[in-house]
């Protein structure tokens, strides 16, 4: 396996894997490793290179990763099926993942899926990057109701995800509902918005940046949805 695809730093407890030029053969530890890891704190993986890259094949992390021709990664979801239930596997029991990373890796609805249950579930995970990571408005729809129901996700970046209107419109009503919740808890607690401020619960952050699908109409559900709440910061 080529050391420089794959990089594992004990200190921060972080796994990195770049998944090009990597053979299937060699998937098959990076999977296990991945379903099986409790104590990693930030999984990063990256696609750079959309047409040079062999596949892994299947949905059993134990055995089933079979040598297939080379093409895009992202035109087989049944791989990007097999990556994510790996990492299900791994967010649903980690009580240390505080950043998890994609880029470059085309979700479809099964493997939004995974990556949803494993999120709701969860009560580290801070921040979530799916960069150039194209979505369906399904897609985008479940992985915003995903957040809305983990409170503990403060970071939220979906750079150049061909987010549309619709998944403006499912974003915008996460940090809406997300906003009522904090309000509750302010009142709940008797606490003055100054002090609540500090123990806000939630997105404090988006990164929509590239999204030109959005539109001035997903641009208006945004701003809308941000118009005097305290919790997104930026």
């Amino acid at each position: 396996m080529p050391l420089s695809h794959v990089k594992v730093h004990i200190p921060s407890q972080s796994l990195e894997v770049i998944c090009d030029n990597i053979e299937a053969d060699e998937w098959k530890p990076i999977l296990k490793a991945i379903s099986s890891e409790r104590n990693l704190r930030i999984i990063s993986i990256t696609h750079k290179n959309l047409f040079h890259v062999t596949y892994f094949k299947g949905t059993n992390l134990q055995s089933n990763v079979h040598r297939i021709q080379q093409g895009p990664v992202n035109s087989t979801s049944s791989n990007i099926v097999t990556l994510t239930k790996a990492l299900l596997m791994h967010i649903q029991f980690s009580r240390t993942l505080s950043c998890l990373q994609l880029q470059g890796i085309r979700l479809k609805e099964a493997a939004v899926d995974n990556l949803c249950k494993g999120v709701e579930t969860n009560d580290s995970l801070q921040k979530l990057v799916l960069k150039e990571c194209p979505l369906t408005n399904i897609g985008c729809q479940k992985i915003c109701e995903a957040i809305q129901n983990c409170r503990t996700i403060k970071s939220l970046e979906l750079q150049n995800c061909n987010i549309t209107h619709c998944g403006a419109l499912s974003l915008a009503e996460a940090i809406k509902s997300q906003e009522v919740y904090r309000e509750e808890i302010w009142v709940k607690n008797s606490v003055d918005r100054t002090s609540g401020k500090n123990h806000a619960m939630g997105i404090e952050r988006i990164n929509l940046s590239g999204n030109q699908t959005l539109g001035d109409k997903g641009l208006q559900y945004i701003l809308l949805a941000l118009f005097g709440n305290d919790g997104v910061k930026g």
